[in-house]
């Protein structure tokens, strides 16, 4: 009978904490804290979040061979390269990440978005264009609390993984982006038809 209360009350402090501002999940998305609330993957949704020590914030693990995240450290590359990474791409280059990525083996790869909060053609192009270009699996870094890296992401999955827009773009809401406020960026990524 002690054993049955025991428990219980285990698993209601775990609940508690994780529920308490600063301590659970329910108080940043999933890389950037640009938002306040992250849910589980609804049903045939295929990324994961993580913690990786070492990298700010989480991980979302869209597939094997993309993952998005914040800062990181030279532990978390080295923990990334047992995942497999093999390119980092970043949209916030630093020194300190150059630092944390080379000794563990992983290139870096920059993209130089030109217009932030808008997606050129030209932009759309040069992202696709360094993802072939570069090897997989490939970690996106970004340091900003924004959802641009979102952006990103949403871009490999209608562009190179062939996901449904709309699809996308419910991935995309629930893993911290504002479907309103960036509603101008998410049309400019849709695939156009042939």
């Amino acid at each position: 009978m002690k054993s049955r209360y025991l428990t219980n009350f285990l698993l209601l402090s775990i609940v508690l904490i994780l529920s308490y501002p600063g301590y659970g999940i329910s108080q940043v998305d999933a890389v950037s804290r640009a938002t306040k609330e992250w849910q589980w993957p609804p049903f045939g949704y295929t990324y994961q979040v993580t913690v990786v020590p070492g990298i700010d914030g989480y991980v979302i693990v869209y597939d094997d061979t993309f993952y998005r995240g914040g800062d990181l450290s030279s532990e978390a590359a080295g923990q990334l390269k047992n995942f497999g990474v093999k390119t980092v791409i970043t949209i916030d280059p630093d020194p300190e990440l150059e630092k944390a990525v080379k000794p563990a083996g992983l290139k870096l790869a920059r993209f130089n978005w030109k217009n932030r909060g808008i997606m050129p053609p030209e932009d759309l192009a040069q992202f696709l264009k360094l993802l072939k270009e570069n090897e997989a699996p490939f970690y996106l870094h970004s340091k900003e609390e924004n959802q641009d890296a979102g952006i990103l992401a949403a871009i490999y999955r209608i562009h190179v993984e062939n996901w449904p827009y709309e699809k996308t773009i419910i991935e995309y809401g629930r893993v911290g982006g504002s479907l309103k406020d960036d509603d101008r960026l998410l049309r400019a990524i849709m695939k156009k038809e042939q």
